[in-house]
């Protein structure tokens, strides 16, 4: 059995589904579920850069400079 052609163009027939006209890039992207996890990665990863400039503040750069 031939791998059918997508109708849309741009979309290689190599991809396409034996049994279906349906392209695997429109499978890919049929049912979006994960886009939430950017929100607490993101908000994550910008609390660790913090603490990580903090931490380097305060272990090394406030030693150089004691409080008088």
């Amino acid at each position: 059995m031939r791998a059918r052609r997508c109708r849309r163009q741009g979309c290689p027939g190599v991809l396409a589904h034996l049994t279906t006209n349906i392209c695997a890039m429109e499978l890919l992207g049929a049912q979006v579920w994960h886009y939430w996890l950017a929100v607490p990665l993101t908000i994550v990863t910008v609390l660790t850069v913090f603490k990580l400039v903090a931490g380097y503040v305060q272990k090394v750069v406030a030693p150089r400079y004691p409080k008088r």
